[in-house]
């Protein structure tokens, strides 16, 4: 009897320490080789002068874990000669763009006796596809550059984020390799000088709270006001595609499926609920949930689903946050807004502008098409 009751003493404790702090570390844990690059690698030498014309197809890892890769291809001058310091004429590309496409910069680097050098970016259109946005990601950015040899050079990246929405990128790095003819793949590249530290896996920024706090759970935040929507309360039972932007940067597509009931309150009035379970769109039609969560219903259809610890990939990116959903029953589904905290990619508070629609949908690989990602505004 004393065994039983100890085992189940030990089963109690290793029950009490899960945590949401636990899950986001396993998390963290679950995607370090997504962030890791070959920093254990041998010390290169110190920087030095060498021709740098040609291709050169560069990997670089944004702040909050984001890859990029660009092409750019550097050229002498007018009137250079190769004798140090040497100026060049740099062109950047997407690594998904075709090199007889428009250069989204031209640009020019002044590269010291040490081989040395500063490239600028300004404006730079890294597309939709970096963090799978509505809207293109247009940032400025500053490769601080070492010369390793006459077919690596890399170095520290910062810049600012100027569109959809702003971000520092201090902190970034990247490495760029010779790829004269373009045989290179980038995946199988580092992102960073070799011999350099490798970066520090932060975690949850404390932001003044104690761990004591943040292993309490996290602060359910105040609701997103969602006064100005009309809502009328009906079955909402069934599968639904959300199509949301976070920030109203960040696409997020979702799989929700719904249980809706009705039954009698205790003096007489007719109370709801939904039950649901939430998965990636992309996700397998046999997928288990990623989550589960249940809600009460008003009368007049409007419920939040808080979502702490919510966890998705969204193309290249690991999104992690805590959120609340404000929705309104619609007569084409539901909709609303969202306010919380994120953690990855950005340490970054989740606003109002947080936006999604979530409509019927079979799931399966059919996306829905021209789909809004948020309420219509009323008249």
């Amino acid at each position: 009897m004393k065994r039983r009751l100890l085992a189940l003493a030990l089963l109690t404790l290793a029950c009490s320490e899960h945590t949401p702090r636990s899950d986001y570390d396993d998390f963290r844990a679950r995607t370090a080789a997504r962030r890791e690059s070959a920093c254990n690698a041998p010390v290169g030498g110190p920087s030095a002068l060498a021709d740098l014309r040609g291709r050169w197809l560069i990997r670089a890892l944004l702040k909050g874990g984001i890859p990029l890769g660009l092409r750019i291809t550097l050229d002498y001058a007018d009137g250079e000669d190769g004798a140090p310091p040497v100026d060049y004429v740099a062109r950047f590309w997407l690594h998904t763009q075709p090199l007889d496409a428009t250069p989204l910069v031209e640009t020019q680097a002044h590269v010291d006796e040490d081989g040395r050098f500063i490239l600028t970016a300004d404006p730079l259109n890294l597309g939709t596809d970096v963090i799978d946005s509505a809207s293109p990601v247009i940032a400025t950015v500053t490769m601080d550059a070492r010369t390793l040899d006459a077919d690596q050079w890399c170095g520290d990246a910062v810049g600012t984020v100027t569109s959809p929405l702003e971000l520092h990128l201090d902190g970034s790095t990247f490495a760029a390799h010779r790829d004269d003819d373009g045989a290179l793949v980038l995946d199988d590249l580092t992102f960073q000088c070799p011999g350099d530290p490798c970066a520090p896996d932060m975690g949850v920024p404390d932001a003044g709270v104690s761990d004591a706090a943040v292993d309490g759970g996290p602060t359910r935040p105040d609701p997103p006001d969602l006064s100005r929507y009309p809502s009328v309360r009906r079955d909402l039972t069934g599968d639904y595609f959300f199509l949301g932007a976070l920030n109203g940067a960040i696409a997020v597509r979702l799989w929700i499926s719904l249980f809706y009931r009705e039954g009698p309150g205790p003096d007489g009035e007719k109370l709801a609920t939904i039950d649901g379970t939430l998965r990636a769109a992309s996700d397998p039609v046999d997928a288990p949930p990623r989550m589960y969560f249940s809600a009460p219903v008003t009368e007049d259809g409007r419920f939040e689903v808080w979502l702490p610890g919510f966890k998705l990939q969204v193309g290249a990116i690991d999104v992690d946050a805590d959120i609340l959903l404000g929705a309104v029953t619609t007569d084409g589904g539901f909709c609303g807004s969202a306010t919380g905290q994120a953690r990855s990619p950005f340490e970054l508070p989740i606003t109002e502008n947080t936006t999604y629609f979530a409509i019927p949908w079979m799931p399966g690989p059919d996306r829905p098409v021209d789909q809004p990602n948020a309420c219509p505004e009323p008249p």
